[in-house]
Parts: C-alpha cells; structure tokens; sequence
C-alpha cells in the first residue's frame, strides 16, 4: 500500500479506531476493577461501555469498507 493513498489513509483510520476502542475498553476495566462487587452499574461505567462500541462500530464499518467496497484485501505487495 503506497503511503499517501487513499487505502493507506482509511487503513491508517481504521487502525487508530481499533487502538482508541482498546483504550476505552481498557480504562473501563481499570476503573470498574476496584468497584467490581457492586450490585449497581455505575453512569460511568455504561458510558464508557457505549462510546467503546460506537468507536469500535465505525472501525469496523472502514475495516468492511476497505474489504468489500475497494476490494482490499491486504495481501501482497498493494
């Protein structure tokens, strides 16, 4: 894939989604560890859980895009 181009741009995209949604995914799990016996969930809890789906979501829509509307496929020298 040729820096510069559009693929190498969405491919760019959708891998800082991917990291974003593991960061929020992770900082969810740092901040319900230490409440982890509580009966009820917390605001920020569901918060973060949703936001972490929708990044993840969008991700994967580009990640689709890329695969079935340009026909990459990420193998070879493209």
């Amino acid at each position: 894939m040729r820096h510069g181009s559009r693929i190498h741009t969405l491919a760019t995209r959708h891998m800082l989604l991917q990291y974003a949604a593991v960061a929020i995914f992770l900082a969810d799990l740092a901040i319900r560890w230490s409440n982890r016996h509580d009966v009820h969930a917390s605001f920020l809890w569901i918060a973060l859980d949703l936001i972490g789906v929708l990044v993840m979501t969008v991700a994967s829509d580009i990640g689709g895009q890329m695969v079935y509307r340009i026909g990459y496929r990420g193998l070879g020298g493209d």
